[in-house]
């Protein structure tokens, strides 16, 4: 499943990471000594896994199960290292699974949701206990999705595979600004530099690679590199936080490159392999958490679990 991080007001650092019928959230602060603190109980799913976001002290939520605890679970984490308290699992007519959320100021994107043909989804959560459902982006499906100011980036992943970028200043009407398909692409999640000047895609299929692109120009993205991991694995996240991509590379592990040099070949700076077995596809870092402000990173193991990084 997936994992995100929380530093509380204190600079307590927090790792919330899903399982097979819920969410754990751990006390990080002291890598020597990982304690966890809580519990939430969440749907079961095929996949077994669910998806996060946190807007100030709340955690948000989703998974594809449909059962006990569906929809968009919201829980106040302010009251750790205690305890946290689930608020209440939020829903609409029509709405109650999604595939992966993410958030920017008062909004809330649903990826892969079942309304709307799983194109995006917005919801307005100025009051962050009762979000507000706001308009509903255009097709085709999206898989995931990265918010920069009022543009939305989704990666579209079912064939034909492509990547939108989409106006989303209007949160009743969001606009298409434009779409990129490009050569093998299976388009998972897609991420840009913090100029936005290099934007990367990840594909979970097809290629099987991690791509950068040059998105001066975002009608005329220019192909830059593509990386190509140690042993034969499936790219999953990726994400810029300054001049370095952190990735979750399935049976690879987790693999930081410095892009520093762009347009010239990122190096690679560090990687760790959590899944060192055999396989055939779905196994390993399933993503990664780079933003923590103290230089620590997490990443969460389909198999083995959680795992704190430094440099």
């Amino acid at each position: 499943a997936s994992c995100i991080g929380w530093t509380s007001p204190s600079n307590r650092e927090y790792a919330v990471i899903g399982y097979w019928n819920g969410t754990a959230i751990y006390d990080i602060t002291d890598a020597g000594n990982v304690t966890q603190r809580d519990t939430v109980p969440g749907p079961t799913s095929f996949y077994n896994y669910r998806e996060f976001t946190v807007v100030d002290h709340y955690l948000y939520i989703v998974s594809e199960g449909s059962n006990n605890n569906a929809g968009l679970q919201i829980v106040d984490l302010q009251y750790l290292p205690d305890s946290v308290r689930h608020v209440k699992n939020w829903t609409f007519s029509g709405y109650t699974t999604t595939h992966t959320i993410k958030s920017s100021g008062n909004f809330l994107y649903l990826n892969g949701a079942n309304y709307n043909g799983g194109a995006i989804v917005i919801l307005d959560i100025t009051d962050r206990e009762n979000p507000v459902k706001r308009g509903n982006g255009p097709a085709p499906y999206s898989h995931d999705c990265f918010v920069k100011n009022d543009t939305l980036y989704a990666a579209n992943i079912y064939s034909p595979s492509k990547l939108s970028i989409i106006n989303v200043a209007n949160k009743d009407n969001p606009s298409l600004i434009t779409q990129f398909v490009y050569p093998n692409a299976v388009c998972h999640n897609v991420w840009t530099s913090e100029n936005r000047r290099w934007l990367l895609t990840t594909d979970e299929g097809g290629s099987n690679h991690l791509k950068l692109w040059d998105a001066a120009n975002l009608n005329n993205l220019v192909f830059t590199y593509e990386y190509i991991p140690y042993e034969l694995a499936m790219v999953h996240n990726a994400y810029f936080k300054g001049d370095t991509i952190f990735m979750a590379h399935y049976r690879a592990g987790v693999v930081a490159l410095d892009v520093s040099t762009l347009p010239a070949a990122p190096t690679v700076v560090g990687y760790y392999d959590t899944y060192p077995g055999n396989g055939t596809a779905y196994q390993g870092a399933w993503n990664v958490f780079p933003y923590y402000n103290s230089g620590k990173f997490i990443v969460s193991d389909i198999k083995t679990g959680l795992y704190v990084f430094r440099f």
